[in-house]
């Protein structure tokens, strides 16, 4: 993914300034700042760091403080499903709507020129107009960037998987009947619980079963040679079982992921299925991000079911993974 390319680079950078990876082994989580939620808000369904780890969009990470609203609800309330930073203009947030809206919304008020986030919002226009693309009546449920940085694409309600350029916004032609290399059967994603690091594949199935968090050779054939298996890492939630709604990569073989069993998110070492923390709800966990390898990583719940509503509870935590 563009955001993997971008990190990496990032992270050589801290790496060269401090001598070696930081920190090279992970043994803790910390909550650094545990978020109450608008009493109208029923719950998290998409996180998305800036690339450099200080915007949460859009909370301000060193202070764990929220910026004003890009955007009001509208039309009742229908929740955004995704978000991603432009990759080349960070400045550029994206929002795929579960009303099938494709929104291009400008920040650059909320950023200096240096990249800080503004202090003062007293002169600040919220309500700018965002270019908007709808997506045929469809419901957004994932968007994000190709290796290019030019492009990106989406995939919702209607089965249908749309590349768009990301510069004028229109559908791009990329119909190809080589294009589908190889197909993974078994995940049940319900959420943004697919993510890819170098050649490897990690799902988070919204299963009960105990094989709910897999590691796919992106070069194996499953499909062909059922003897070989994904790796299975081990999710403890014992007779309730993981169902999980979001899973990412982080380093040094942990995997951040949660969903509504445990109503919680575990940071695990992949390798020795060891569990480094745990961040607990009251409710679902819908989605997780992360950003400097998983050293920053946000975790929001869910209204359970939609009838619950997260007035006055947690709805979101900023964390970070540590070794002490």
């Amino acid at each position: 993914m563009a955001r993997r390319r971008l990190e990496s680079a990032l992270e050589a950078g801290q790496t060269i300034d401090q001598g070696k990876s930081y920190p090279s082994r992970f043994t803790k989580v910390n909550v650094d700042f545990d978020i109450k939620l608008e009493p109208e808000v029923d719950g998290v369904f998409s996180l998305q760091y800036s690339f450099d780890g200080r915007l949460l969009a859009l909370y301000n990470t060193a202070k764990g403080t929220k910026l004003p609203d890009l955007r009001k609800t509208r039309y009742g309330g229908y929740p955004i499903m995704c978000l991603r930073f432009h990759p080349k203009n960070p400045k550029i947030l994206f929002a795929g709507t579960s009303e099938g809206q494709i929104l291009s919304c400008d920040i650059s008020d909320f950023i200096t020129e240096d990249g800080k986030i503004v202090e003062d919002f007293t002169n600040i226009q919220v309500e700018k107009d965002e270019q908007k693309k709808d997506s045929m009546k469809n419901e957004i449920n994932c968007l994000d960037f190709d290796y290019t940085l030019q492009r990106y694409a989406t995939a919702g309600r209607d089965l249908s998987i749309r590349i768009y350029d990301a510069n004028t916004n229109q559908i791009w032609d990329a119909r190809n009947n080589e294009g589908i290399r190889r197909t993974i059967h078994g995940p049940h994603l319900a959420g943004d619980s697919l993510d890819l690091k170098g050649n490897k594949i990690l799902t988070g199935s919204w299963e009960g079963r105990t094989d709910a968090l897999e590691i796919w050779n992106y070069s194996t054939d499953y499909t062909t040679d059922r003897k070989k298996r994904p790796q299975v890492v081990n999710f403890p939630a014992g007779a309730k079982g993981p169902f999980l709604y979001a899973a990412q990569f982080c380093d040094n073989d942990v995997v951040v992921a949660g969903g509504s069993g445990t109503n919680s998110a575990m940071a695990i070492n992949a390798e020795t299925n060891e569990v480094i923390g745990e961040v607990k709800f009251n409710h679902p966990v819908q989605a997780i991000d992360t950003v400097h390898g998983g050293r920053l990583f946000a975790v929001g719940a869910g209204a359970e079911h939609g009838n619950k509503r997260l007035s006055g509870e947690t709805g979101l935590k900023l964390c970070r993974l540590t070794d002490h």
